[in-house]
């Protein structure tokens, strides 16, 4: 639950953000993402933003605007059997997990 400080920042950077949105043609952002942003950065609004800005401009870059995992090469992934769907009874989605047999069997030993 949010307190109202942190309520006022929630608007706050929904009301740049989403200016931004809709400037670039991209959906508006919901209270839930804007949560998540804030809450990386301690609720610090310009941080807030910096992060999405960087975040927005990554998934630009390599292309993950959209993904159909029905074509191309995370449908190659998929299909090679090294993903396992493990089904969250309290998340909203499944989870999905990539094995790395490498790393199953291999063990090493770091003094610490």
């Amino acid at each position: 639950e949010l307190d109202s400080n942190e309520h006022q920042k929630v608007i706050e950077f929904l009301n740049w953000v989403n200016v931004m949105q809709e400037q670039v043609g991209h959906p508006p952002v919901d209270i839930k993402c804007a949560v998540k942003f804030l809450s990386a950065r301690k609720f610090d609004v310009t941080r807030a933003i910096t992060l999405f800005r960087n975040h927005e401009a990554l998934r630009d870059q390599y292309k993950l605007r959209t993904i159909n995992p029905a074509f191309g090469s995370l449908r190659d992934e998929l299909d090679s059997g090294k993903f396992t769907i493990i089904v969250n009874q309290q998340a909203e989605e499944p989870k999905l997990w990539r094995y790395s047999q490498l790393a199953s069997t291999t063990f090493t030993r770091h003094p610490t």
